[in-house]
């Protein structure tokens, strides 16, 4: 029998310690006694305060070799389209942030708000 397990957890916000990613994959391979086993168990959780949501990528027991290769080739093209999606989600979210930060000078005068950082 051979298992393989790899554990990863991750704080997002590491000084309050809230909001983590953690993901968890498992290959399985048992060859012996009455139900032979091939499995690979992978999923991912992201939780921000009461929020959560999780992603499954399992594949198991493939007992038409043809069908279990696409069944995997179609695992793998959502993992890369995911990595696609969360690739966009930090650009776009870091270019909002910068046009944010320009930004800020006209916003405080606008407000009234006096700039702490030029007095």
């Amino acid at each position: 029998m051979t298992r393989k397990q790899t554990n990863k957890r991750f704080f997002l916000n590491p000084k309050e310690g809230v909001a983590a990613a953690s993901f968890e994959v498992t290959f399985m391979k048992d060859f012996e006694g009455k139900w032979p086993k091939l499995d690979v168990e992978a999923s991912i959780t992201i939780s921000d305060c009461n929020r959560q949501i999780s992603l499954e990528f399992e594949v198991w027991n493939p007992d038409d070799k043809k069908e279990a290769k696409r069944v995997i080739r179609e695992r793998r093209a959502k993992l890369k389209r995911l990595k696609q999606i969360l690739d966009e989600f930090v650009v776009a979210t870091n270019a909002a942030y910068d046009e944010m930060e320009e930004s800020l000078d006209e916003y405080y005068r606008v407000k009234g708000i006096k700039d702490k950082d030029k007095e």
